[in-house]
């Protein structure tokens, strides 16, 4: 698909245009495990109020993407995973939400599904954020996070 889109533009400013005409949702399965981090960071500080802690998303931490907090008191720990179908969530990951106390809000975002939805776990996935985009939260996401 993105190759297609490579091929019929002459420049930058053409690839760019086209790629702003397909829906954002539409985009989703086209997304790298690196923008899926940042638009799961997003969903986070709309949805929980997140704030990061001094940490890089994805890239400081094997068990943990995403680790923070809200103005609420809770510490906010996530998982990302882009895979195009259902994977288990690791033994790894349970253990950090089990060792990070009861005022913690786990998530875990696999965008193709889990096998499993242990207990306590809030699992997001690419249609439930896909819907949440339909939201006017989530619209005013997309406005955000689609720059250029």
């Amino acid at each position: 698909f993105l190759i297609k889109i490579l091929t019929k533009n002459r420049n930058e400013k053409a690839v760019v245009n086209a790629i702003r005409k397909i829906p954002f949702p539409d985009l989703l399965d086209l997304l790298g495990p690196g923008q899926w981090e940042s638009l799961c960071l997003g969903f986070l500080i709309l949805k929980e109020g997140y704030l990061p802690t001094g940490l890089v998303a994805g890239r400081t931490l094997r068990t943990l993407d995403i680790v923070g907090g809200n103005l609420r008191g809770y510490r906010i720990i996530a998982q990302c995973k882009k895979n195009p179908y259902p994977v288990s969530i690791p033994s790894s990951f349970l253990r950090a939400y089990k060792d990070a106390g009861n005022k913690t809000h786990a998530y875990f975002f696999a965008y193709g599904g889990v096998k499993e939805y242990p207990r306590g776990i809030i699992v997001e996935t690419g249609v439930t954020i896909r819907k949440w985009l339909e939201t006017k939260q989530g619209r005013k996401h997309v406005k955000l996070w689609v720059v250029g």
